[in-house]
């Protein structure tokens, strides 16, 4: 979500905000969440605009690794050059098809007459000044934008911690919800992100971090939208970034957060238990909460029991 930081209520609002992770979360600085609100909606996002569109063009991240496979083989390449496009996408610097070395020229153009290398048409980036932060504008092929921030962390030698480098990711563009303290809400909804959508955000943030010297180490669903109103997409981006032979990221290093949707929290306790969850709770007291979060009247946190 985006904050504003305007008005009484909204500064308010932003202060109550907890997260309650089961399992190893992930550690937010108090200047990853200033400079994540700074960044605004308003780069291109226009307060209620509905994006409806055709049917987008398919891209990589969109194809399960079965599916690439049957790509390839269709196009009369051999096997194993499934996992050399696994490789360029997943673990290389490569940003389009002709990036990916390993393949020769006439496949790369081939790939690229059929499957877009990347959901994306363009990627905006803004520094922070210490460069612990890079803040990401998404422009969809149909036009819809989404954000997404990597935030770096040094080492904690008092937790014996390493590291860290996290990408944030949005699942929606827009959101439903309406939190009166939050940008995003003030946008709209427009639509659901597709599972591949959302793995690209990841691999934006693979990107810039290898070509650092450095490697993701986790991922938080805390971007634009609700993350558990798009569960389907949402779990099956999780699938692709769990994989060996695409992500290879650790459950445990993934942590999904709500505003309070409790079907969805069920739904991923019983099927992702090895996932982090982060509840944004806001206020102690209902009455509060239904004012913070309106559209989460019907759907309580001690509704679930």
């Amino acid at each position: 979500m985006l904050f504003r930081s305007t008005g009484k209520l909204e500064d308010e609002a932003a202060k109550r905000i907890d997260f309650v992770g089961m399992g190893a979360g992930i550690e937010f600085r108090a200047e990853h969440l200033a400079q994540f609100r700074e960044f605004g909606a308003g780069r291109g996002l226009q307060p209620g605009h509905q994006i409806r569109a055709p049917q987008r063009p398919l891209s990589l991240s969109d194809l399960s690794v079965a599916q690439l496979a049957a790509r390839v083989a269709h196009l009369g390449a051999e096997p194993f050059r499934t996992t050399q496009i696994l490789d360029g996408a997943w673990r290389s610097v490569a940003s389009s098809w002709s990036g990916v070395t390993t393949l020769g020229r006439e496949l790369q153009e081939r790939l690229a007459s059929e499957i877009r290398f990347s959901a994306f048409d363009d990627v905006e980036r803004q520094e922070a000044e210490d460069g612990a932060t890079t803040k990401l504008l998404l422009t969809l092929s149909d036009g819809a934008k989404v954000e997404a921030v990597l935030m770096r962390s040094p080492a904690d030698p008092r937790r014996g911690s390493g590291p860290r480098a996290t990408i944030c990711v949005s699942s929606q563009a827009g959101c439903a919800v309406g939190c009166p303290f939050c940008a995003t809400g003030e946008l709209g909804f427009a639509r659901n992100l597709s599972a591949g959508e959302i793995q690209d955000q990841v691999r934006v943030a693979r990107q810039i971090l290898r070509a650092e010297g450095r490697e993701l180490t986790n991922v938080v669903y805390m971007g634009m939208g609700e993350p558990l109103q798009n569960l389907d997409a949402v779990l099956a981006s999780i699938d692709g970034l769990v994989d060996p032979k695409r992500g290879g990221i650790g459950q445990r290093r993934i942590t999904v957060s709500t505003s309070g949707v409790v079907p969805g929290i069920e739904r991923l306790a019983r099927e992702r238990p090895q996932l982090n969850l982060a509840v944004s709770l806001h206020a102690a007291r209902n009455p509060l909460r239904d004012l913070l979060v309106p559209n989460r009247k019907s759907t309580r946190l001690n509704s679930s029991h």
